[in-house]
């Protein structure tokens, strides 16, 4: 696969976040019971999360070895143990409909999370204390948030930038080199080369555009961008056991099949597998047992391994999930969210 072009930009903004603290409403401590089945061979539970809970986009691994998620519809972050267990944090009232996005660990033990509709960053500790970052400038629509190799947080924005977050609060902001502010970077993965690869979301299936690549930047903020021509509104993008980068294109529109693509972190050898995928394969992730995990908008999940082989899970017509975010949880399973309604589930690997 030949490298379009190789980039070191200069941040165009480089400023200090203000900070906001505030101390969360703790909304208190619930239980939910799962509905469990055995389906091709595994165990898999389906949890309903808290009243109001319309679903999320992601979910990580975090602070006390539980799972936690951001709710749009409650404008909270919600800590889920493996036994469904709920803890609730309501934003607080100045961050406003602040939509929580994405979410991860950063190095500073505090998960942050990305404000869908305010473009910010946010932060939380274990005892509930809420610090919102807002920018010196206009990003919108901050959507995935990961940990680099320098133990920084990375993010995407919809306006075509990558940011680049220490946890004192500088934020330097990048530019794709590929023009354009639509190209819309939806997800990001660290790389086994040590630099932040992520995915363009915005291709002919999405919205009718042409902006269909892959691409990583390196902690300075060099860029190397890859055209692989997605299809889809692809929402994952992850270092695979073989140290390849793995990615998911749902295709959808026009007759393109639902696809994941792998390739080197050299930008060679870019393959597409798509034998015995289901339909919308949109987010995938490293498994941690020598496979990949994926997951659809049509209430399915999957295995793939670095082979190619698939395998996969059909859930309960009754669920419906779209599933956009998936992790491995405190327990080494494989934990997903529903974005088409109000469920957590869990594969059972372990």
């Amino acid at each position: 696969m030949k490298k379009i072009r190789g980039y070191c930009m200069a941040a165009v903004a480089v400023v200090m976040l203000m900070g906001i603290f505030a101390q969360a409403q703790d909304e208190g401590s619930s239980d939910t019971k799962p509905q469990c089945s055995k389906i091709s061979g595994n165990k898999i539970c389906i949890f309903t999360g808290p009243s109001g809970y319309t679903g999320s986009i992601r979910i990580a691994s975090g602070l006390d070895n539980d799972l936690w998620f951001g709710s749009q519809s409650l404008n909270q972050i919600i800590r889920f143990t493996t036994k469904g267990g709920v803890k609730a944090f309501n934003l607080p009232s100045n961050f406003g409909g602040a939509e929580p996005f994405g979410i991860v660990q950063g190095p500073d033990n505090r998960m942050w999370f990305t404000e869908y509709a305010l473009g910010d960053v946010g932060a939380l500790t274990d005892a509930g204390k809420f610090s919102e970052y807002g920018f010196n400038f206009s990003p919108s629509d901050s959507i995935s948030i990961t940990v680099g190799s320098d133990k920084n947080l990375w993010a995407t924005t919809d306006f075509n930038g990558i940011l680049r977050i220490t946890p004192k609060g500088k934020v330097t902001e990048f530019d794709l080199p590929n023009g354009g502010d639509q190209s819309q970077p939806t997800s990001l993965a660290l790389g086994s080369d040590g630099n932040i690869w992520f995915l363009e979301a915005n291709g002919p299936c999405f919205a009718g555009s042409d902006y269909t690549d892959i691409g990583s930047v390196t902690p300075k903020g060099h860029f190397n961008i890859y055209h692989v021509k997605n299809h889809g509104n692809g929402f994952g993008i992850a270092s695979g056991p073989d140290n390849r980068i793995w990615f998911a294109d749902p295709g959808g529109c026009n007759g393109y099949p639902s696809r994941i693509g792998a390739i080197g972190t050299n930008g060679k050898g870019l393959k597409y597998y798509t034998k015995g995928l289901p339909p919308l394969v949109d987010t995938i992730i490293n498994g941690g047992d020598g496979n990949l995990y994926f997951g659809t908008f049509s209430n399915q999940i999957g295995r793939i391994t670095p082979a190619g082989a698939v395998k996969v899970w059909n859930l309960p017509a009754s669920y419906g999930m779209a599933i956009l975010g998936m992790a491995v949880g405190p327990d080494g399973n494989i934990w997903f969210v529903d974005n088409a309604g109000g469920y957590i589930g869990v594969l059972y690997i372990k």
